[in-house]
């Protein structure tokens, strides 16, 4: 019964992103950040449409490669792309966050991969999310609104949730356990963090890039949360966080839009 609440919401979340996105367009605004934004949404929601059908029609049965794979693939590249669309041109080195961005993801693939056997899938998930993240990271350096202390704390956040899910994977209890409560504590810390900045920033703020950045990142951490949860009330909470992340995301870049 929830599971079936919860997929309802996150498709009502990601129907109201296309529907909200075009009527921006309607609007008059039309750049090309809000039509790459309104394709990811279309995307994500025939992804979970496809696996609601699945599951009814095969319940309890594992599809070692499902077509809304693809979806998802495609949706974090248009994510990714609607972060740097329209931008105006500036020089913007962000070459070491792209990079500790990459080796962040390419360590949580190889987490999927011990967990899973799935190489193929978790690595063009992996190279997908990974240029996903790696355009927010872009897009947090050109908006030059966050301090040192700021990417301190990330890159320490980060690190956490990496090295305590490769000692999950490695070690015995209960130093697995032990690991695996530091990792869900930062990262539900990191979830309600992002949300409460990705509200202020958008009721509140006066940059609205930085409103961009929060809700993305918090849609980003929430996607890596999701795919690193291992019971049903954890793995639930973060699809849920995914949801809302969508629809701040969306709240932001409209509020980007209108101020230019």
């Amino acid at each position: 019964m929830i599971v079936n609440i919860i997929n309802a919401f996150n498709i009502i979340a990601m129907l109201f992103g296309v529907v909200a996105s075009l009527f921006s367009m309607k609007e008059g605004k039309r750049p090309m950040r809000l039509v790459l934004f309104g394709f990811a949404m279309a995307c994500f929601f025939l992804s979970d449409v496809y696996w609601i059908i699945y599951d009814a029609m095969y319940p309890d049965k594992a599809m070692p490669f499902a077509a809304n794979e693809i979806a998802e693939w495609a949706f974090f590249l248009l994510m990714g792309a609607a972060l740097l669309a329209d931008l105006p041109k500036k020089r913007v080195n962000a070459v070491q966050e792209i990079m500790l961005a990459g080796i962040f993801v390419a360590g949580n693939a190889g987490v999927w991969i011990l967990a899973t056997g799935e190489w193929v899938q978790d690595i063009l998930t992996g190279l997908t999310l990974g240029y996903f993240i790696c355009c927010i990271m872009a897009r947090m350096r050109y908006s030059e609104s966050f301090s040192k202390t700021a990417w301190r704390v990330l890159a320490a956040a980060a690190l956490c949730v990496l090295v305590t899910q490769y000692i999950c994977m490695l070690a015995k209890p209960p130093y697995a356990a032990y690991a695996e409560n530091v990792c869900y504590a930062v990262l539900f810390i990191g979830i309600a963090f992002l949300l409460a900045a990705s509200l202020w920033e958008i009721l509140r703020g006066k940059k609205a890039d930085r409103a961009v950045c929060m809700s993305f990142g918090l849609f980003a951490w929430s996607v890596i949360a999701l795919y690193l949860g291992s019971n049903e009330i954890v793995y639930n909470t973060f699809y849920v966080s995914c949801s809302i992340a969508v629809i701040l995301s969306l709240f932001a870049l409209r509020k980007e839009v209108m101020a230019q």
